[in-house]
């Protein structure tokens, strides 16, 4: 079977649905809010052998790193705050522009690209308008409603749109989210200094590395694989 645009399955679709959905909502939410509580609370979801078999050790790594973090809420805002609040220091950077302009500064081309592709779909994210949307964590949790819209055309046995919802989760992924990504994670993975975060790059790398293959055109093996 190829899981690719012609026939995406429904598994293939959930899991991009969680699997993108948990790493972009770790990437741009501060470990002290309620989005990562719930996390926390759902966070056995992670022990399904379905997701294991696609990010084996990010999923358990990320798993304990849930489990504790809430005994380390304090030192965990302090790892965010140093990674992504203190970026002149940290050079940390999780937009998109920053990485695709020669001044590399924030509102470049892809900033608006992302931004008009958001809108196409009638989707808002981030905390206002004014904020760059091509934040990491804000391009995880586009893919990640992109499976979800996929996952309910199959269930209305919509072919075409199912495959078109597939079409965009890989071209998204490739022309965007897959061009600064590792960069950025490389930086993010130096400068970490607790294990949650370093998990959560580990679970962001496979999950990225599995929906590269897993949502290509012209990849063979089967979605979950």
């Amino acid at each position: 079977m190829q899981p690719g645009p012609a026939n995406a399955p429904a598994a293939l679709f959930e899991a991009g649905q969680v699997l993108f959905g948990i790493a972009g909502t770790l990437l741009y939410h501060d470990p002290t809010s309620l989005v990562t509580d719930d996390l926390v609370a759902e966070r056995d979801t992670l022990l399904d052998p379905a997701i294991q078999k696609l990010v084996p050790a990010g999923a358990l790594a990320l798993h304990a790193a849930l489990a504790n973090s809430t005994k380390q809420r304090s030192l965990l805002l302090q790892d965010f705050t140093a990674l992504f609040i203190q970026r002149t220091v940290s050079k940390v950077y999780p937009w998109e522009s920053v990485y695709t302009t020669k001044d590399h500064t924030l509102f470049g081309p892809s900033t608006l690209e992302v931004q008009d592709l958001y809108r196409s779909y009638g989707i808002q994210l981030g905390a206002s308008e004014n904020e760059p949307p091509d934040h990491i964590g804000l391009e995880l949790m586009f893919l990640s409603l992109l499976s979800q819209r996929g996952g309910d055309a199959v269930g209305h046995r919509d072919g075409a749109e199912a495959a078109r919802f597939a079409k965009a989760h890989f071209d998204f992924l490739t022309q965007h989210v897959l061009v600064f990504a590792n960069d950025f994670l490389d930086a993010m993975e130096s400068k970490a200094q607790t294990d949650f975060y370093l998990a959560v790059c580990l679970f962001a790398r496979e999950t990225l590395a599995w929906a590269k293959q897993a949502f290509s055109p012209h990849e063979n093996q089967e979605a979950t694989g």
